[in-house]
């Protein structure tokens, strides 16, 4: 089994309410490992939190509570100085490959710039053939070193995103959305080069999108987030094919199926109601609001614990094994 080289534990992220209120809790209480070697995705509507766990793991937003291990250095609790470092080791690529690269910069000064920050990393006189090596690992030329971000189209932007984060050869990526600006062809250019470079290099990922069918192709694990709580994480295979928890089914039920006839529509689950405000966030299982199966019990918080059955799969329900929802298939 694979050495776990990322301990998340109990990460919080509450963020001040407006005029004094309640706080807004984007993060609340999310736990996990990732091991070496392996892709973990996230996946989860929008507003869920997954783009705050992402930045903070690398602590571009500073969490309100919880840990985050790295190779048995807290993350959470480093000084500058060894934060800086872990930062070598911890990579992150965005979600909109324009914004996060500067304008003004050519492409050579945007991916040989964490050279200069970290000089032993690469020596001057080879910064051209290191820079040469990133462009035609992720599908680039020497010449588009010369160009400006505004050159190259979106796809092309985030290879060079991919690009600049391995010149600081890190052993975890941290991928907030990364394909979720491109088009449908492009993002599975982008998530085979992606999987190209961790056959390649060995690299852990982090990949965070709020398409399952995108998430599928690239994860080992996947890791269902609602209302800033992890309510299931397992393999992709057994997630896919088990589902514990009502809001994954809810999920899956939502991929498009162009092989699936007419009939396949009232099989699609519908959720009621809107997504709860952060801000006030239901009583018990957060989920309980727009659940089909919710009962009195349901306003007792569940606990992340594993499915009867699995060691690798947990889910946060107090009926994982309803055969209403757990027992069916969904492709």
């Amino acid at each position: 089994m694979s050495e776990t080289i990322l301990g998340v534990t109990g990460l919080t992220k509450h963020y001040p309410g407006r005029g004094g209120g309640s706080p807004v809790r984007s993060l609340d209480g999310v736990s996990f490992e990732l091991k070496a070697g392996e892709t973990l995705g996230i996946v989860g509507e929008s507003g869920c939190g997954k783009s705050t766990l992402a930045r903070c793991i690398v602590r571009l937003t500073e969490p309100t509570g919880g840990q985050v291990v790295y190779r048995g250095t807290d993350v959470t609790a480093a000084n500058p100085s060894a934060l800086r470092q872990s930062r070598r080791k911890l990579q992150i690529v965005l979600q909109d490959p324009y914004s996060s690269l500067n304008p003004r910069m050519r492409v050579r000064q945007i991916i040989t710039e964490p050279w200069r920050i970290f000089p032993d990393l690469v020596p001057r006189e080879q910064f051209d053939d290191r820079l040469f090596e990133l462009l035609r690992q992720v599908g680039l030329s020497a010449q588009d070193a010369e160009k400006f971000p505004h050159q190259f189209s979106g796809g092309q932007r985030q290879r060079i995103g991919i690009a600049r984060a391995l010149a600081l050869n890190p052993e975890i990526m941290v991928c907030d959305e990364p394909v979720s600006a491109l088009d449908v062809s492009v993002q599975a250019q982008v998530i085979e080069l992606l999987r190209d470079i961790q056959r390649a290099l060995g690299l852990s990922y982090l990949f965070i999108a709020h398409d399952l069918s995108v998430v599928r192709h690239i994860s080992h694990r996947i890791g269902v987030m609602y209302l800033g709580q992890l309510v299931e994480i397992g393999p992709a295979e057994a997630l896919f094919n088990r589902p514990a928890h009502p809001y994954t089914k809810a999920l899956l039920s939502a991929i498009p199926d162009i092989d699936a006839g007419p009939e396949a529509s009232k099989d699609r689950i519908y959720l009621v109601g809107e997504l709860p405000s952060p801000q006030s966030p239901p009583s018990g299982c957060r989920f309980r609001t727009r659940c089909w199966r919710a009962e009195p019990r349901c306003q007792e918080e569940p606990s992340l614990a594993a499915v009867p059955g699995s060691s690798d799969h947990q889910v946060s329900c107090h009926f994982p094994l309803d055969a209403d929802y757990a027992e069916t298939k969904i492709r």
